[in-house]
């Protein structure tokens, strides 16, 4: 073993030993089975919306063997949905008392007809749609430098934005099962409750342990203090990390096993409500972005619950305050989501340009972040076109660095 190989082993068991010292205590225990609690009800949970998505599956085989032509396959739905026709609005009773080709009942053959015609309209429209868009930004930039002083700076966001649809999206006729409800289902406020206040109490119990156990004296002298810092932010940041990529692959089986999503590499528009996403993305990558951003709110909050841990020196009023912060702000993110999503509100109102103000520096805004996804979500800062996502992410990172910083700097003086 070389100097380096071993510095790090002993680093990993001091690490190691610093994790131990957290869980020595009962009250971390239950607030790990509270959490592991939460995530199997959730889990379970899953059963009562599961679907039978092996029918479409079949009957999507039996279409691509028909033929590739998106207007033959469209026939061959046809064919085979108009027999059923002749019972839908008013011998529905009769139709679900017949054996289905593809489903249990005739009445699921008909849904599944409807199903696969939808997908296969959505498939046709997807590269005329998105030519579209292409070609109304170069209208808007041809309409702009007609003008007598132009707007350099919209003729270049739309520019911009004809660049990022000009790309080829790969969309073929296959089963995604349901990719919507899968993420809505995932998308649980009450989950980040949880393990907002995992973090909280976490990071709380270990940077004031040694105080609490009267070490301070002996802890707080040492010279190697402030190495000792970095390891009790490793401590305590692990669980989260490991909880957080935990939760993320049980959401993925959900996904497979309750919801049909099996192909985690198809591409993110394959699912109809991200149509506009101008992102080169897959399902599978959209959900480690997504598991990105909450690892970094989490940080966040450790990052902010250690300051407070550090400053205040007692557990109570940092449990307080890092946890009244954290709430408050997933609560605030939410109900600005929920109130900007009412379908009265038009794109440009108040409401919704306040929103996605908001969207561009609150980092509790990751913790649900299909928004991002949805459209052209794109602000300019200096002429440089960042996307609202990436901003975010940046504001996240830039506190957590400045509240660790502070943490380290008031870490090892003296207690007043």
């Amino acid at each position: 073993m070389n100097i380096l190989t071993i510095r790090i082993t002993e680093k990993r068991k001091k690490v190691r030993f610093e994790i131990k010292k957290l869980f020595s205590a009962l009250f971390v225990w239950i607030s790990l089975i509270i959490t592991a609690l939460f995530a199997v009800f959730f889990t379970v949970s899953c059963i009562s919306v599961r679907e039978q998505y092996g029918m479409y599956e079949k009957l999507l085989e039996d279409i691509n063997k028909s033929s590739s032509d998106l207007q033959e396959q469209k026939d061959f739905i046809l064919s085979k949905k108009s027999p059923l026709e002749e019972y839908v609005p008013d011998k529905v009773d009769e139709l679900r008392s017949i054996a289905g080709e593809y489903g249990n009942t005739g009445w699921d053959d008909y849904i599944l007809y409807d199903k696969a015609l939808s997908q296969l309209k959505y498939l046709k429209n997807f590269p005329n749609n998105r030519k579209k868009l292409i070609s109304n930004a170069l209208d808007c930039i041809v309409l702009e430098n007609e003008k007598t002083e132009p707007n350099q700076s919209y003729i270049n966001q739309n520019l911009f934005a004809a660049k990022k649809y000009n790309r080829i999206i790969d969309l073929s006729f296959s089963d995604t099962g349901n990719v919507g409800k899968f993420m809505e289902f995932f998308d649980n406020t009450l989950w980040d409750y949880v393990m907002t206040a995992l973090a909280v109490m976490l990071t709380v119990r270990m940077f004031t342990l040694d105080r609490g156990c009267k070490a301070n004296k002996v802890v707080f002298s040492s010279s190697k203090c402030k190495s000792l810092f970095f390891k009790q932010l490793a401590a305590c940041s692990a669980p989260l990390l490991g909880t957080v990529v935990f939760h993320t692959l049980l959401q993925m089986l959900c996904g497979t096993l309750f919801f049909g999503v099996k192909n985690y590499a198809l591409p993110l528009q394959a699912e109809s409500i991200f149509e506009y996403c101008p992102f080169n993305l897959t399902i599978g990558g959209f959900i480690a972005l997504k598991s990105l951003g909450k690892i970094l709110f989490y940080f966040l909050i450790i990052s902010f619950s250690a300051l407070m841990s550090v400053v205040m020196k007692k557990q109570l009023p940092a449990i307080f305050t890092s946890l009244s912060a954290g709430i408050a702000s997933i609560i605030i993110s939410m109900n600005m989501y929920i109130f900007a999503s009412n379908e009265n509100l038009g794109v440009a109102s108040e409401e919704r340009i306040m929103f996605n103000n908001l969207r561009s520096f609150m980092p509790s805004c990751l913790l649900n972040p299909k928004e991002y996804f949805l459209s052209f979500d794109y602000i300019s800062i200096g002429g440089l076109y960042l996307s609202r996502l990436t901003g975010v992410m940046t504001v996240t990172a830039v506190i957590s660095v400045l509240c660790v910083l502070l943490a380290f700097r008031n870490y090892a003086r003296a207690e007043k």
